[in-house]
């Protein structure tokens, strides 16, 4: 953005008509209160209305037509300030006019000049920028640390702070001229995106035309957020994943996204996707749905990836570029159902029985349960080896069987049980009865 301004500064204080002499006492004083009148008017002649004027203690508000009146009962030898606004701003180093022996009433005139702004701003590629805010200032008294009148006059609109440029990008304002150096600050509006420019060290004794470059805003950066959905047991819900802008733009930003496989697996878990995501100007947030596949299938939690790409007018900014969609498991976990298993006994010798062990449903994790056989009416080690271990079901995995060692004899009796015990279940729930048989049953 380019800055133009055109700037005259001056303050002109100056004073007409003569010192009339009244009634004064042995001291020198005026028995009689003074007043100190006149006119308050721009160098081309306009009064100017409501300012403040200032000599000692006394102060008062110029009139419509730029007059005013001071009236004390002593004024010697002193200074008289003048500025804008009904405010008690005062300081005796303020610039006016100085070392004034007024011991009689007297007319003081004062004419006030005025710099002109003349300010066009344009962007980096010429074009102009309307509705730009412009403050000249602050603009303080010469010998002051803190600005003592914020003096932005705007022509036609005395005491105004600020101006804003017309439709080609144009603002013309006045100052008060009471430095010899001043700044000017154009702020675009918000929307453009372009950063505030400050003219410094301005000269304010002669007009001046200065153009200042805007160099073009950063371009935002495409930043994808993360959600989270509940699975279900069937339908296909939606988890819609955030996109944001990192700040507004003045131009039609797009990025392409596709869905990524991480731990969730299409068309499984998610229906894969890829589109083209696209923000108006000024708009910062959207949302890219994604189609979730429910199930019954107790498993881990898993997440889908959204990779964006190939942005216009905007960067990819986030962590890598990525959005996640997690799909938040609600299954209970499958119930393990031990079975019975029967051997005839033999006369001699071992012989190996299966136990069967199984799943409620399937589930998406690895399961894992120790076992240990137990004596009912079997005794080991004279009736079946006793053992221990663990069975471990894969994901997917339902079905599972337990080998227990049955040693036969020639003796009639009755038929005998041993259990399997099982605990420690990860990822899965014990049945009511957790519990397999082993039925031997006697042949002699």
């Amino acid at each position: 953005m380019l800055l133009r301004i055109a700037l005259v500064t001056t303050f002109i204080l100056g004073t007409s008509s003569a010192v009339t002499a009244e009634g004064l006492d042995a001291s020198g004083n005026g028995s009689e209160p003074i007043v100190v009148s006149g006119v308050l008017r721009q160098s081309d002649g306009t009064p100017l209305s409501g300012w403040s004027v200032r000599i000692g203690d006394q102060r008062t508000l110029t009139a419509t037509d730029g007059s005013y009146a001071l009236t004390s009962p002593f004024l010697d030898s002193t200074n008289l300030y003048v500025w804008p606004g009904d405010t008690d701003i005062w300081s005796d180093t303020m610039v006016g006019v100085t070392g004034l022996a007024v011991t009689a009433s007297r007319t003081l005139d004062l004419t006030v000049a005025f710099s002109t702004f003349t300010i066009t701003a344009v962007d980096a590629t010429g074009n102009p920028v309307p509705d730009a805010d412009v403050v000249a200032g602050p603009i303080g008294f010469a010998a002051m640390s803190q600005p003592l009148v914020p003096a932005l006059v705007t022509i036609g609109e005395q005491g105004a702070q600020h101006a804003h440029t017309n439709s080609d990008g144009i603002a013309t304002l006045q100052i008060l001229a009471v430095t010899t150096h001043t700044s000017v600050t154009v702020t675009p509006p918000a929307n453009t995106n372009l950063a505030p420019q400050t003219i410094a060290g301005v000269s304010a004794q002669q007009d001046q035309r200065l153009t200042v470059g805007f160099p073009s805003p950063p371009l935002a950066l495409v930043v994808p957020g993360q959600a989270t959905v509940v699975e279900r047991d069937y339908g296909l819900p939606i988890v819609y994943v955030p996109v944001t802008l990192s700040r507004a733009s003045a131009e039609v930003v797009s990025v392409h996204w596709s869905t990524v496989d991480y731990t969730a697996s299409a068309p499984r878990d998610y229906a894969s996707a890829s589109g083209v995501l696209t923000f108006a100007p000024g708009e910062t947030s959207k949302t890219v749905p994604i189609s979730v596949r429910g199930d019954r299938l107790d498993e881990a939690d898993e997440v889908a990836l959204l990779a964006f790409s190939n942005p216009t007018n905007a960067k990819i900014g986030g962590v890598y570029g990525l959005g996640s969609a997690t799909i938040t498991d609600d299954d209970a976990p499958p119930t393990i159902v031990a079975g019975v298993a029967s051997v005839p006994e033999g006369d001699g010798g071992s012989r190996v029985v299966h136990v069967p062990i199984r799943l409620s449903a399937p589930s998406g994790k690895t399961i894992t349960v120790k076992w240990s056989t137990a004596n009912v009416t079997a005794i080991a080690p004279t009736d079946y080896s006793a053992a221990t271990g663990m069975v471990t079901f894969a994901p997917g995995q339902t079905a599972h069987s337990i080998s227990v060692v049955v040693h036969g004899d020639t003796r009639h009796e009755r038929d005998e049980v041993a259990l399997v015990a099982f605990n420690s279940a990860t990822n899965a729930r014990l049945g009511v009865f957790s519990r397999g048989i082993v039925l031997i049953r006697d042949d002699d």
